[in-house]
């Protein structure tokens, strides 16, 4: 177990919230354990409402807010604990930080992909990174009035943010399990999230009867649908890659997805579940 983990373990088992300069050492470890720190050159643990954190790759800064999630774990605790205590709270805080510090790893990550080329040149996954990096880029600073604006209101439909949001659950679940640090409450809470999250905005085309996939609709919002019809789709990815980047999946897939909402959350493994779906 790497020495991260072990610090997490550690906090979990005695009930302890992370402070500032513990987020600190777990972004930077995360940073260190993913082979990214090429990309970052600057970890800053702010006090800002504004978000949850992020990432600015022109200047290769990682900022992380740990008041937001202070607020939000308060505010939900009482749909994870039916009893909410100071314990339960700690836990569910912790849980939600390594949640957005994942999220924003995961936007280094994305970074390393768009610069290095690693999924390809020309295949669909690096077509569908670069056209999301070359935006996500250039953010905060160095997008005109009308992009930030379009940012701003469709947020959770840009396929960068889809993946930093599906892979952190996927993350962060895998290594709660894995240290035994989690809840049913809070289980059932991130799985509710993660499934909700793969299946927005796929949407059923009731004209043509088919799936309109979220890659496909982002790229109609964008006006860009000229684009995302050149994108083959043709090579043979696992169905993690296809719904983290909201790649088309058959009605059939989405369907056994929309159906998981129904199982009892607290005991599925959604990771696992999604890889055995067929097509």
């Amino acid at each position: 177990m790497c020495c991260y983990k072990d610090f997490i373990k550690e906090k979990f088992d005695s009930y302890k919230m992370f402070d500032d300069n513990d987020v600190y050492f777990l972004v930077k470890s995360t940073i260190l354990d993913d082979g990214l720190s090429e990309y970052v050159d600057d970890i800053s643990i702010n006090t800002s409402k504004k978000n949850h954190g992020s990432y600015i790759s022109n200047i290769k800064r990682l900022v992380i807010n740990p008041k937001t999630f202070y607020f939000l774990s308060f505010n939900l605790l009482p749909q994870v604990s039916n009893y909410p205590s100071k314990k339960s709270f700690a836990t569910f805080y912790n849980l939600n930080c390594l949640n957005i510090i994942f999220h924003e790893s995961c936007h280094v990550e994305q970074m390393r992909k768009y610069r290095e080329k690693s999924a390809g040149v020309g295949s669909s996954l690096q077509s569908i990174i670069d056209e999301g990096l070359d935006f996500g880029s250039r953010l905060p600073n160095h997008v005109n009035f009308r992009e930030r604006l379009f940012y701003h209101f469709f947020y959770d439909k840009f396929l960068f943010e889809r993946d930093a949001a599906i892979s952190s659950l996927f993350r962060l679940l895998d290594l709660a399990n894995e240290l035994s640090i989690i809840s049913r409450g809070e289980c059932l809470y991130f799985n509710r999230m993660l499934l909700e999250t793969c299946i927005k905005n796929y949407k059923m085309d009731s004209l043509n009867s088919g799936l309109i996939s979220a890659s496909e609709y982002y790229y109609q919002v964008r006006g860009k649908s000229d684009e995302f019809d050149r994108i083959s789709f043709s090579e043979n990815y696992d169905n993690i890659t296809k719904i983290s980047w909201g790649m088309p999946i058959s009605t059939d897939f989405y369907l056994q997805l929309c159906d998981m909402r129904n199982e009892d959350l607290s005991r599925v493994n959604v990771k696992k579940r999604i890889l055995e779906i067929k097509g």
